[in-house]
């Protein structure tokens, strides 16, 4: 483990997606919301890309973290290595976001396909998911594999190693979530939907998700960087 005189302050670690870099991929991955100017119906798919877009920039943010590394990380394609880094990436931030939306399919798939999806159904699924994809977050960047995104046990490991910090991993993951639903939820409200209305909310909302990222990966540096998720060998970031 890092000296604790050695890790960032939690104000340091959230300013960082507040940088060039950070706004930059920020509004990098809320441009596929741009489509909804189509006059098709291109809301699910820009959402979708958007979605694996973000996804992979958290989990790069959040091993940036993790190795201990300042400021907002720029990937790199120099080598090999570099390559492979960046798909597991993006392999690892679309497990993580099939499993952040599942519970949304298995209500749709008990509730009917033609159920309406409201405020309090949101609720629910945010909070159940806040549970445990902080833990299956962690397990990827530690891992380096996607497969621990789905090792319930893993899970356990971190959250059972790091006491009550996870706690407030979990807390502040779920209040990035309600904060950003309530914000899109209530400009919904107020103005009417368009294209450039959702590529602006997704760029905003996108920070509060890197400023998360930045925090979890300093607490895999600061508690579970040696925590064997899936085996008894040494995880791949704690080696590298």
């Amino acid at each position: 483990m890092e000296s604790l005189a050695l890790v960032p302050t939690l104000r340091e670690v959230i300013s960082r997606p507040f940088s060039v870099r950070g706004l930059v991929a920020s509004v990098v991955c809320a441009l596929p919301m741009l489509l909804d100017l189509s006059e098709l119906d291109l809301h699910v798919p820009a959402l979708f890309l958007s979605g694996t877009a973000l996804a992979f920039v958290y989990q790069l943010v959040v091993r940036h973290g993790g190795r201990g590394e300042d400021g907002f990380p720029l990937p790199r394609v120099r080598s090999r290595m570099d390559r492979a880094v960046l798909g597991r990436a993006l392999f690892g931030g679309v497990c993580l976001l099939f499993l952040a939306l599942l519970p949304t399919f298995v209500w749709r798939s008990i509730a009917g396909a033609d159920a309406v999806f409201g405020e309090l159904e949101l609720f629910g699924s945010f909070l159940l998911t806040s549970l445990f994809l902080p833990a299956a977050i962690v397990a990827v960047a530690v891992e380096g594999s996607a497969a621990a995104a789905f090792w319930p046990f893993g899970w356990a490991r971190i959250a059972r190693g790091s006491g009550l910090e996870y706690v407030k991993l979990v807390l502040g993951y779920s209040l990035a979530m309600i904060v950003v639903a309530f914000a899109q939820l209530t400009v919904e409200a107020v103005a009417p939907w368009s294209g450039l209305l959702s590529f602006t909310i997704t760029a905003v909302a996108n920070l509060v998700w890197l400023a998360q990222a930045a925090w979890m990966g300093t607490f895999v540096r600061r508690y579970v960087e040696d925590v064997p998720v899936m085996s008894a060998r040494k995880p791949i970031l704690a080696s590298s």
